[in-house]
């Protein structure tokens, strides 16, 4: 189904040019294409501004009170309507912004939809509930996906970055369900 699409849509863009030069820029040792600064630095800019945005905001510590506890939220006046409606607003112009700087990379076209193979572990090995546990599952997963494609893809051949993420869900998943960070679930008697 893939192919057949490629074939017929192949006038579409795969990637969104960037102002910037083609040639690469040369850090020391580190070569870097500019479009990685680029997607990186805006990325990061995204992740502190809902960081920001989530602790120290009206409607981000409304949206954090609906999260924890609606029926207290209305309690405290908090319309639900409201700011669910802004958390799924916000997190549809994440998603585009995500899209935006995964093709400014280069990586855009039909891999995009490979694009979840990377997500969900790295959330699911953070936790849902953590900001930060997101951060450390992306390195983490990023660091094991790297060392496996150095070290085991010689020896058992390629593919192993695949599996390697797969391996890391189902781990956590076992050893602690909510991820490394996630809040741990509560039940009331």
């Amino acid at each position: 189904m893939r192919a057949g699409s490629a074939l017929v849509l192949t006038g579409l863009p795969s990637a969104i040019p960037i102002p910037f030069e083609d040639a690469l820029w040369v850090w020391g040792a580190v070569i870097v294409p500019p479009s990685r600064v680029l997607s990186s630095g805006v990325a990061i800019l995204l992740v502190v501004a809902m960081m920001l945005f989530f602790r120290l905001s009206r409607a981000g510590i409304a949206i954090r009170a609906v999260a924890d506890d609606a029926q207290a939220a209305t309690g405290a006046g908090i319309s639900i309507t409201r700011y669910l409606a802004l958390a799924w607003a916000l997190s549809a112009a994440l998603c585009v912004a995500g899209g935006v700087l995964w093709s400014i990379d280069g990586l855009g076209g039909f891999g995009m939809g490979l694009v979840l193979a990377k997500v969900l572990p790295v959330v699911v090995i953070g936790g849902l509930t953590s900001f930060p546990g997101t951060i450390a599952g992306a390195v983490i997963v990023g660091l094991s996906e790297s060392l496996a494609t150095g070290y085991l893809d010689p020896v058992i051949g390629t593919g192993s970055a695949g599996f390697i993420g797969a391996a890391l869900v189902i781990l956590t998943l076992w050893i602690r369900p909510t991820g490394l960070f996630g809040a741990a679930a509560v039940s009331r008697v």
